[in-house]
């Protein structure tokens, strides 16, 4: 790790231990408030009010989801509407996890009125101090203050595209103090610059003061290259090695980001199909897991009711089982309540020319093949529950892209369209709140899923699970 990426998490250190600050005077806030609010004298130490035990719990749950949420968070690279947004996300969703670990155990960790006081402190605190901190970071930056000098080898595009970068972004603390050159004439900047050729870069690095030197060309067109990387070095000089400008142009249209990783002794530049890191697809596993398992608990007995009408009304079995495509093309069992009558499957290719839906999905708004009771079930979404089990096993997510069918699948013809299967499928997804059955066109299904993998984060799963409550309430599913 360089020294730039060690001074950012030391920073984001001090940063958690300021929000656990913070997060304790919320709770003794809120604690003053409630007693007002009741009329009674003030007593940090009230366990009707939040009991002792409770608060190293909320320290827990808050750092948890901060970290979470603002992971790869910088203060100089974000919007004040940006913080805004994950303040609110980090507070909802910390109001939420407590709520729900009163209601489902059923204890007395404090009083409503606490809790609610708590939410409006902890999110004037939390956004107070994170604008603070922007606008103080933004200030020490445009007033050149903490900058760095940098030297920049090579005059090519990359060179070009990183220099126009730097001039657009003061805060970012970096001054261009040099550019070298196999040919001098090349270059073309203002004054301000020293300009040299690529022999000179050891005496420029000296003179100029620099920092860091930025490698824009190819390693190999340096003559004696290892020895100046040493000299570099010698001086306490950070280097970067900026990547082909073709390979960068191919990271930012598919939204990748390269990782420097030891293989077994062999340094490599790495680059993840999803733009996350593993520990926050566990975390959503985890959470996805067991929320699922409550659901199966609360609405085992609607379930046993849906099975036996299943069964009374028309023939066949309760559950339908159908092979689907899951992550990375891997083929699964998944779940529904039978909504069709039997062999069901047998009668699609009769139906083909009814097809509502461009592309290899098959899509009838009246399907002609569903029953009564099936009609009902999928209007509110009902026959979907069975694939909690599928969640549970591992075969699915909550919240992720829809498994489609073997044979709809094989009938792609896009290549594009695979890259789909780079996260697990799921019961609800954008496609389910943004437009759900009517959506026409099968390239519209498509951008929704990729545009789910491509800015996935936990934030956006909570966002697609409070949507899809209403979309269930309104009966839009077909």
């Amino acid at each position: 790790m360089g020294h730039i990426s060690q001074k950012i998490q030391f920073y984001k250190f001090l940063d958690h231990v300021c929000d656990l600050i913070l997060c304790f005077v919320a709770i003794i806030l809120s604690t003053y408030l409630e007693s007002l609010y009741h009329n009674t004298s003030f007593n940090f130490l009230n366990s009707n009010s939040f009991q002792l035990f409770s608060i190293p719990m909320t320290f827990i749950v808050s750092l948890t989801v901060i970290y979470v949420v603002e992971g790869e968070f910088l203060y100089r690279f974000s919007t004040y509407y940006k913080i805004l947004v994950n303040t609110l996300c980090i507070i909802l969703i910390v109001f939420f996890i407590l709520a729900s670990f009163v209601f489902i155990f059923k204890l007395q960790l404090f009083f409503r009125t606490t809790l609610i006081f708590f939410t409006g402190i902890s999110l004037l605190l939390y956004l107070l101090k994170r604008c603070s901190i922007k606008y103080y970071l933004s200030y020490l930056r445009k007033q050149g203050m903490d900058s760095k000098n940098i030297m920049i080898v090579g005059y090519e595009e990359r060179a070009k595209s990183l220099i126009n970068t730097i001039n657009r972004h003061s805060e970012f603390g970096l001054i261009v103090k040099a550019i070298v050159n196999n040919k001098i004439e090349d270059i073309n900047v203002n004054s301000d610059i020293t300009i040299g050729s690529i022999e000179n870069i050891s005496k420029i690095a000296k003179e100029e003061f620099i920092d860091e030197v930025f490698f824009c060309c190819p390693i190999n067109s340096i003559e004696d290259s290892e020895n100046l990387f040493d000299y570099l070095r010698y001086l306490g000089v950070t280097i970067h090695v900026i990547i082909n400008l073709n390979i960068n142009k191919f990271l930012s249209r598919h939204n990748m980001k390269p990782v420097v990783e030891d293989f077994y002794g062999v340094n490599s530049i790495t680059y993840n199909s999803l733009n996350t890191s593993y520990y926050k697809l566990v975390i959503k596993n985890i959470i996805e897991r067991t929320f699922c398992l409550i659901l199966i608990f609360l609405l085992f007995p609607l379930c046993i009711i849906v099975m036996l009408l299943v069964v009374l009304t028309s023939k066949g079995p309760a559950i339908f089982v159908q092979d689907r495509v899951g992550l990375r093309g891997r083929i699964f069992k998944q779940y529904k309540f039978r909504t069709m009558i039997e062999y069901a499957e047998l009668k699609k290719e009769e139906l083909k020319d009814l097809n509502e839906l461009d592309g290899p999905i098959f899509k009838i708004k009246k399907d002609p093949r569903l029953t009564i009771l099936g009609r009902f079930l999928r209007k509110f979404s009902i026959d979907e529950l069975p694939q909690l089990l599928n969640v549970i096993k591992g075969d699915m997510n909550l919240i992720g892209p829809r498994p489609y069918p073997v044979k709809e699948v094989e009938d792609f013809r896009d290549k594009t369209f695979f890259r789909r299967h780079s996260m697990k499928p799921g019961i609800t997804g954008l496609w389910q709140i943004q437009g759900r059955s009517d959506i026409k066109n099968f390239q519209e299904c498509i951008d929704l899923d990729l545009e789910y993998i491509d800015n996935w984060c936990l934030k956006n799963d909570l966002i697609i699970a409070l949507k899809t409550i209403p979309t269930i309430i309104k009966g839009t599913g077909r």
